[in-house]
């Protein structure tokens, strides 16, 4: 039983660890095609 519990919490940080690892991926791809800081201040100004 502990066994079955130990593999469970051990599956669950193997699969956070992989999401983290994929955001960060993510993020970086982004960061390439956007330009950094303008982002943000544009996006009240446009709606006005």
């Amino acid at each position: 039983m502990v066994i079955i519990i130990e593999t469970e919490r051990w599956l669950i940080i193997m699969i956070n660890e992989k999401k983290k690892r994929v955001l960060e991926e993510i993020r970086k791809e982004n960061e390439k095609y956007s330009f950094p800081k303008k982002k943000k201040d544009n996006i009240g100004k446009n709606k006005k």
